[in-house]
């Protein structure tokens, strides 16, 4: 039923024109937060099938996690505050 459901929406997505192989996310606080679902999916699904889900390439979510990870702290925290 899940993969059903996801299946609809991804098709609607793609039909929208939505892709996010073409897309900036240039705002910290969506970066974060993508990263932050990225990181439930892989409780339950492998990286690769979550990335392959929102189209986005490994070195780019690499990327994505390293500029995160060298953030100062403070700003972290405010990531994380925007994110709720």
């Amino acid at each position: 039923m899940l993969s059903a459901l996801l299946d609809l929406v991804l098709t609607l997505l793609r039909i929208s024109g939505f892709e996010l192989e073409r897309a900036r996310i240039s705002d910290a606080a969506n970066k974060h937060r993508l990263l932050s679902a990225v990181e439930r999916a892989r409780k339950v699904i492998p990286l690769s099938a979550a990335l392959r889900v929102l189209r986005l390439s490994s070195s780019r979510y690499r990327a994505w996690v390293r500029a995160e990870s060298v953030l100062p702290f403070g700003r972290q925290t405010e990531l994380s505050a925007l994110q709720r």
